[in-house]
């Protein structure tokens, strides 16, 4: 497994790296430069790991039956350390920290729901271009994550903060908690929460379209 620890690290790192710095210098392309970080990390990745580089992930290929449960705590283990590095070297380079949070004035409900909603698209789109038969070996699996993840950060970013990403959120968390900075831990409960409901209501509804004993694919 210690190549697709690697992997994870490496996947994840970048992600939130890109994350960070794009959110931090202010651009208003922040989704697109973070879609095609995500699917260039996923074309990298997705044969050694299945790319999942988000806890929420790991935890509905799991559910899906295509993942060990022994391969659990060892993936998000990697996918969490790599955000922490990343938010590191985010303050690092920038002297600011990376704040996972909702828009000023939102709601929990508001907060909570499109959290919940673009990652059960999310893990949807995964589970489907990733592990249906009848899309085996298609090459399109990449571009079609980092999509959903570009339209999620345009449509649902400035409101819940869109992190559709356990690891996304908890990093920067736990740096900030380190560094004294205040309300560090505001609102990580959400994004823990809503994110993994998300995924997990993507596993049923993903046997609704494919039907339960279809075999894992190939591709992603």
């Amino acid at each position: 497994m210690k190549a697709q620890l690697v992997t994870e690290f490496i996947g994840t790192f970048f992600l939130v790296l890109t994350i960070g710095l794009t959110v931090l210098i202010g651009t208003d392309f922040a989704p697109i430069a973070i879609a095609a970080s995500l699917i260039a990390m996923i074309y990298m990745g997705g044969h050694v790991s299945k790319a999942h580089y988000n806890p929420a992930i790991t935890l509905a290929f799991w559910l899906r039956g295509t993942f060990p449960a022994r391969g659990i705590a060892p993936y998000i283990a990697a996918q969490v350390g790599a955000s922490v590095l990343a938010s590191l070297a985010v303050h690092g380079v920038t002297d600011q920290f990376l704040v996972v949070s909702p828009g000023v004035g939102t709601g929990l409900g508001s907060f909570a729901l499109l959290e919940f909603l673009f990652t059960f698209a999310l893990a949807l789109v995964i589970l489907n271009v990733a592990t249906a038969p009848t899309l085996e070996g298609n090459g399109h699996y990449g571009i079609a994550i980092g999509f959903i993840v570009m339209g999620g950060a345009y449509a649902a970013g400035p409101i819940s903060g869109g992190a559709f990403n356990p690891a996304v959120a908890l990093g920067p968390a736990l740096v900030n908690l380190v560094f004294g900075q205040e309300g560090a831990l505001s609102g990580l409960w959400v994004y823990l929460v809503a994110t993994s409901a998300g995924a997990a209501l993507a596993v049923p509804a993903y046997f609704a379209m494919n039907g339960r004993d279809a075999p894992e694919a190939s591709g992603g």
